[in-house]
């Protein structure tokens, strides 16, 4: 019963999330470039002391740059106020900096910016930090959070997965002509998540 309530919720959200998408309210990334440009993003506070991402936690940013080959991000607080410089955009660097394998066997287009593909990774970070959410709530008992087990993230990501094409099919019937560019975009909904 309380997996069934936390679907109906997940499905409701991604309904409202593909009527967003749709009414082109919210979009995806258009481009590997793009994403890598808004994920990588951080900011300072004004005394320039608290780095913050924009789009992502510095852990999931750190996640998202281990996963393109690069190492651990090393805009510290420290590193930061020693060189009083603005945060690099670390993940866009090491997108730029290395190369995929596929792009560099193939020559179809010489003058193409091949750039590691990022959009993956992000859509990977992002939708097991949803299945944790998942599991979290899934397990509390009087609101106080249990352990998560690695068992309980994939049951989570099977729920949201059975959320997703719930809510297409709900999508469908109330706007059947809009449904067919969602359908296969669940990684794009937990971006927006």
């Amino acid at each position: 019963e309380e997996v069934s309530r936390h679907k109906v919720v997940l499905e409701c959200l991604f309904v409202d999330i593909m009527r967003l998408l749709s009414m082109r309210l919210v979009r995806s990334f258009d481009s590997e470039y793009e994403c890598g440009f808004v994920v990588g993003s951080v900011s300072t506070s004004n005394n320039g002391s608290n780095v913050r991402g924009n789009m992502l936690s510095a852990e999931e940013r750190r996640e998202v740059l281990r996963r393109l080959g690069g190492k651990n991000a090393s805009t510290t607080k420290a590193n930061t106020e020693r060189t009083s410089e603005t945060p690099k955009n670390e993940i866009l660097a090491q997108m730029q900096r290395q190369k995929s394998v596929f792009s560099v066997c193939s020559e179809i287009d010489p003058k193409a910016t091949n750039m590691l593909p990022v959009r993956k990774h992000v859509d990977h970070v992002l939708l097991q930090k949803l299945a944790t959410k998942v599991s979290a709530m899934m397990q509390s008992r009087d609101g106080t959070p249990q352990k998560i087990r690695k068992s309980d993230l994939t049951g989570a990501v099977e729920i949201i997965n059975d959320a997703w094409r719930d809510a297409c099919r709900v999508f469908e019937l109330v706007y059947p002509s809009a449904v067919q560019p969602l359908r296969n975009k669940i990684t794009s909904a937990t971006r927006l998540c």
